[in-house]
């Protein structure tokens, strides 16, 4: 979801577990790798490659990802205005427009 709206969160049906998963984990990247012709691997397309199939190891690359990367493991607690907003943990979490466009204000909620 891009552009959401008090509306939207009303609407969402979130368990505990959503919640807690929504505050350590970006749900849409986790565990996700993508690997280019050129052999490039990145966690996200919108960020620099973590390593390269033919001369890295697999474990290296993940490890990468986790340690200094963070895609995974960006949520909207670790961006602003996100992190002062007291809907952070319902949120959708952070989708690639945000990330392309380095915009986390899309959402219409007064902060």
């Amino acid at each position: 979801m891009v552009y959401i709206t008090q509306v939207n969160l009303n609407s969402l049906k979130l368990s505990e577990k959503d919640i807690i998963k929504n505050s350590s984990i970006n749900r849409n990247d986790f565990g996700k790798l993508f690997i280019l012709p050129d052999g490039k691997i990145y966690s996200n397309l919108n960020s620099e490659s973590i390593g390269n199939i033919k001369t890295d190891l697999f474990q290296e690359a993940i490890y990468k990802e986790l340690k200094y990367t963070k895609n995974w493991l960006k949520t909207r607690g670790d961006v602003i205005p996100c992190k002062n907003c007291i809907y952070k943990a319902i949120c959708p979490p952070i989708s690639n427009y945000e990330r392309y466009l380095n915009k986390f204000n899309l959402c219409h909620l007064k902060i």
